[in-house]
C-alpha cells in the first residue's frame, strides 16, 4: 500500500513514491499517486509531468481524460496557454471520431477564441468534420478566420456548409463575409491609387498594407481586383451583428 498522506509525512510520502516510479516506472498507480501527492505539495509542474507520463500508459477515452486534466493544470495552475491547448489537442485525438473529440475541439476553439489565437481556433474548428459542423461552428470559424485575415477562407468555408446543408441562413453570413471583402477591396485600391503619388518610404508602406489586405481577400499579387460584393438588394439585416473588421 501507498504512503499515508498525512500533512507531515508528504516529503517522506513523495521520495518513496518516486523510488517506485523509478524502480517500476509507468506503474499507472504510482503515477496517480504522485499526481495527487504532487497537488498536495502544490508541485504543479510535477503534477503536470506525471500526468503527462500518466496519459502515455493510458489509452483511448481514459487517456483522453488524462489529457484534459493535464490542459487543466497548464491552465489554470502554470499560467501554460500554448502546453494547455496542445494538451486539449492531444485529449481530442485520443478520443478518436465521436461526439467528446469534437466536443473537446468546440471547448478548444473557445478558449483559444476568447484569448484572441485565433489561428488556433481555426485549425480546432476545421478538424471537426464538414458533416459534423453544426451553425454555431460555422459561425464560429467564419469568425475566427476574419479575424485571422482570412475573409476569402471565411467566405468558402461558409459556401461549403451551406452546400453541405450544416447552415440554413438564407445567404446571411455569406452576404455579411462579401460586403466586408468588397470594403477591403475598395480600400486596396485606395491605397495603391495613393501609393502612385507618395514619396518613396511612403508608397511602400501602403503597398505593404494593400498586399496584406489582398492575402485577406484571397487577391494577391498585382492581379487586377475583382468585386465581389453582395447586390445593394442583398444588404445585411439591420439586427444582425457586423462581420469583424480587420484593416
Amino acid at each position: 500500500s501507498f504512503p499515508t498522506r498525512r500533512s507531515s509525512d508528504l516529503d517522506e510520502a513523495l521520495a518513496t513514491l518516486e523510488t517506485a516510479n523509478h524502480v517500476h516506472p509507468g506503474d499507472v498507480d504510482v503515477l496517480r499517486a504522485l499526481v495527487d501527492l504532487a497537488g498536495q505539495l502544490g508541485d504543479d509542474a510535477a503534477a503536470a509531468r506525471h500526468l503527462n507520463d500518466l496519459a502515455h500508459r493510458h489509452a483511448g477515452a481514459r487517456r483522453g481524460e488524462t489529457l484534459l486534466e493535464l490542459a487543466d493544470t497548464y491552465y489554470d495552475k502554470l499560467d501554460d496557454a500554448g502546453r494547455g491547448r496542445e494538451a486539449m489537442r492531444r485529449a481530442a485525438e485520443a478520443f478518436g471520431t465521436g461526439s467528446r473529440r469534437d466536443a473537446t475541439l468546440r471547448l478548444l476553439a473557445t478558449e483559444a477564441a476568447t484569448h484572441l489565437a485565433w489561428d488556433v481556433s481555426v485549425e480546432a474548428l476545421t478538424a471537426i468534420p464538414l458533416e459534423k459542423r453544426t451553425p454555431a461552428d460555422v459561425t464560429s470559424l467564419a469568425t475566427a478566420l476574419g479575424r485571422a485575415g482570412r475573409d476569402a477562407e471565411a467566405l468558402a468555408q461558409v459556401e461549403a456548409a451551406a452546400a453541405a446543408g450544416r447552415l440554413d441562413d438564407d445567404g446571411e453570413l455569406a452576404r455579411l463575409i462579401c460586403h466586408e471583402i468588397q470594403r477591403k477591396i475598395d480600400l486596396v485600391r485606395t491605397l495603391e491609387d495613393r501609393a502612385l503619388a507618395a514619396p518613396a518610404e511612403e508608397a511602400v508602406a501602403l503597398l505593404d498594407e494593400a498586399q496584406q489586405l489582398r492575402a485577406a481577400i484571397g487577391q494577391p499579387g498585382a492581379q487586377p481586383l475583382r468585386d465581389v460584393a453582395a447586390p445593394a438588394d442583398e444588404a445585411p439585416k439591420s439586427d444582425t451583428a457586423p462581420w469583424p473588421m480587420r484593416t
